[in-house]
């Protein structure tokens, strides 16, 4: 048990999840990569434009609750995104409660990031995020404008 240990320990910290690690050890993993969120913010979007076409279409009232939650996890995803985003950028100023602020103040905040980080292509990004975000409700007045 002290030989595996001390192998443990001795390796580099870089290779720790490339090796086999002893029975004892837990691992736990996280998304390193960025465009992991946005995948899982556009997935989101597009069932919850499905959702709210298919029941526009059929005459189903749409769930409220269910709505609310998409967005909510929506925001979560925007403002886990623009964290791991700004971790590489120096433009950035990071406090200590950066991905807690993101969420609290996304309003304001996420259109001045892609302005800071972007550029104008930025606040055209940002236009994208938010038909994401409303698109179950484009979804039902395109069903709308074309019955």
């Amino acid at each position: 048990m002290g030989r595996v240990c001390s192998d443990f320990l001795r390796r580099d910290p870089n290779s720790i999840l490339s090796a086999p690690l002893p029975e004892n050890v837990s691992v736990q993993m996280t998304w390193h990569r960025k465009s992991d969120y946005l995948v899982a913010f556009g997935a989101l979007s597009l069932l919850t434009a499905l959702y709210g076409g298919v029941t526009f279409w059929y005459g189903v009232r749409t769930s409220e609750p269910l709505l609310s939650l998409s967005t909510f996890i929506s925001l979560i995803l925007i403002a886990l995104w623009v964290d791991a985003d700004s971790r590489g950028r120096q433009n950035i100023y990071r406090p200590y409660e950066y991905g807690w602020l993101v969420y609290v103040y996304w309003i304001p905040y996420v259109p001045y990031y892609f302005w800071r980080t972007r550029g104008a292509k930025g606040l055209l990004a940002f236009a994208g995020v938010v038909c994401l975000l409303l698109s179950w409700w484009i979804v039902q007045w395109i069903i709308h404008v074309a019955r």
